[in-house]
């Protein structure tokens, strides 16, 4: 299935020590058919970071659309 902007996506695997293999998001640019720039957020709604990144570059294989 193909992503493209503004998808809602979970993510397939941790990212980071803040960014867990099923936290949802959103893609807010994509690159190319393998690079997207996402959003992730928490239970609340709150836009999740990571130091000072709010928003992170992912592959293809670390997201699925839901």
């Amino acid at each position: 299935m193909e992503i493209k902007q503004y998808d809602v996506v979970e993510l397939t695997e941790d990212i980071n020590p803040n960014l867990k293999k099923g936290m949802h998001g959103a893609v807010l640019e994509k690159y190319n058919e393998d690079a997207y720039e996402i959003e992730v957020i928490d239970k609340n709604g709150n836009t999740l970071s990571f130091g000072t990144d709010y928003t992170f570059t992912v592959n293809k294989k670390q997201i699925a659309k839901i």
